[in-house]
């Protein structure tokens, strides 16, 4: 909320209000919102940027607007500024737009919310910052007195210049208290931007490369210690390419996120986490994951860059491909029980390949249905960034329900095989874990029917009581049956 100052001094404020828009109106930068939607459509332009760099900044984002079309609909805006901007404009005041983004970028913004008298933006011959800024804006005000809301160090020269000075986020409150500034206005924000880094790194959703300890269990290795030394630095590894992989994903997919219910939180759809820090991010965590590879067997670093590669073409295209996204789920799924046998030098079974692709199958079809199954309750009738319409639930849930089926049968089948006989001494007391599966999988389809399914599967399973109960009840009967 706006302070209570700003308030109170309402009637004193200068006539001409000036409000920066990236970091200020919008949580946002425009030019790396620009290219995320480059790197989306066309990924190639961007190899252009640095033969553009010689032409200086300003010609780079002429260049980006140009590229990419920004959704101005679905960006964050921070709505009690603007709603304020709205309410001195009713008052009297005359509002501009002082921005270093691109004019084309900031007409844009003016026409969305109709509060501006007028727009002072980069072109193709100005970068419209700093010092260039306070010109301009002094030349557009005639020299009269002006209020400068800003957000970054780059303002101070603005601030100096202005009789009232407004500092939005932490940055700029203390960039601004630098000043001491005789009327000096602080909005604060509570940002948190590690915590806010480190959750949209998603570590909840390591738990799905637990499976990189699938092949250790099967193969009944509990006493050998190295082993499982090696599957803790496979499970991390994967885990740090997971979190880049997430990141990008997010980068991908910011306009579709910002059109669902949970995913506009995110930390980069809802512009907490600059872009730019979102892939700096990215960047370290695949830099740690191949140096932490290093200690393990090249087989192992082939599946993780298999995985790295697969996971970002279904980012930029697979993921809209309907069907084609869950087989892909469904194998990066089992990639990853192949990458723990190729971590722990276990030979993995082809009846445990063929278990978990059904398995697994199943719980990608499931994610897909979960979100159909919302889409009744928000009036829309495709998904977001995906290739479904609200009239494919019922086939999704016979595929899903009758993949996850199979994976029971396969499991069935492998208790009749003859190898079984080598690895438990009571190969019958393994039909209990079939009933247990059948009840998981029906107990998580019934969810999703009721629209409780509201996240991943395997990430639910790892907060569900039930789920649990059920794992300890495969793990006892495993041991059993030894």
């Amino acid at each position: 909320m706006v302070t209570e100052k700003l308030i109170a001094s309402a009637d004193q404020l200068p006539h001409h209000i000036y409000v920066d828009l990236d970091g200020t109106l919008t949580p946002c930068d425009t030019m790396w919102e620009c290219v995320a939607v480059v790197f989306k459509q066309r990924p190639w332009l961007l190899m252009l940027l640095p033969i553009l760099l010689f032409s200086g900044r300003q010609r780079i984002k002429a260049k980006l607007a140009e590229w990419g079309q920004i959704n101005f609909k679905l960006l964050p805006f921070r709505i009690d500024l603007v709603d304020w901007l709205q309410e001195r404009r009713r008052a009297g005041h005359r509002i501009v737009m002082a921005t270093a983004a691109n004019v084309k970028v900031a007409t844009a913004v003016a026409e969305r919310h109709h509060v501006f008298d007028c727009v002072l933006a980069s072109d193709n011959n100005l970068n419209l910052k700093a010092r260039k800024k306070a010109q301009a804006i002094r030349d557009d005000c005639d020299q009269e007195p002006f209020l400068y809301i800003g957000d970054s160090k780059a303002d101070q020269a603005i601030w100096k210049e202005a009789k009232t000075a407004v500092a939005i986020g932490a940055r700029g409150v203390s960039s601004l208290r630098q000043l001491k500034h005789s009327h000096a206005i602080y909005w604060p924000l509570e940002q948190h931007r590690f915590k806010h880094a480190i959750r949209a790194m998603r570590p909840h959703h390591w738990a799905k490369n637990a499976l990189v300890f699938v092949p250790l269990v099967t193969a009944h290795i509990f006493s050998d210690l190295q082993p499982w030394l090696s599957a803790c630095l496979a499970f991390l590894s994967f885990s740090l390419t997971s979190s880049a992989v997430y990141l990008i994903n997010d980068l991908v997919d910011l306009e579709a996120d910002r059109q669902h219910h949970l995913k506009k939180a995110r930390p980069m759809a809802s512009g907490v986490i600059p872009i730019w820090a979102g892939l700096t991010i990215a960047i370290s965590c695949l830099a740690s994951s191949l140096t932490l590879s290093l200690w393990l067997p090249s087989e192992f670093r082939g599946y993780l860059v298999t995985y790295g590669i697969v996971t970002l073409i279904y980012s930029l295209v697979l993921k809209q491909l309907a069907m084609v996204d869950v087989i892909t789920l469904a194998g990066l799924f089992t990639l990853r029980v192949l990458a723990g046998g190729a971590a722990t030098s276990t030979p993995i079974s082809p009846w445990l390949l063929a278990f978990a692709l059904f398995f697994f199958l199943s719980l990608a079809v499931l994610k897909r249905f979960a979100e159909i199954h919302h889409l009744k309750t928000t009036n829309r009738v495709q998904t977001a960034g995906r290739g479904y319409h609200i009239n494919d639930g019922p086939m999704l849930s016979v595929m899903g329900i009758s993949n996850g089926y199979i994976s029971v049968l396969v499991l069935a089948l492998y208790i009749n095989s003859p190898g079984v006989n080598e690895l438990y001494n009571n190969p019958f007391g393994i039909w209990l874990i079939c009933p247990a599966l059948i009840y998981w999988l029906s107990r998580v389809w019934l969810k999703a029917q009721r629209g409780l399914m509201l996240e991943d599967p395997l990430v639910y399973a790892f907060r569900d009581p039930a789920s649990y109960l059920v794992g300890v009840f495969v793990l006892v009967v495993m041991l059993g049956s030894l």
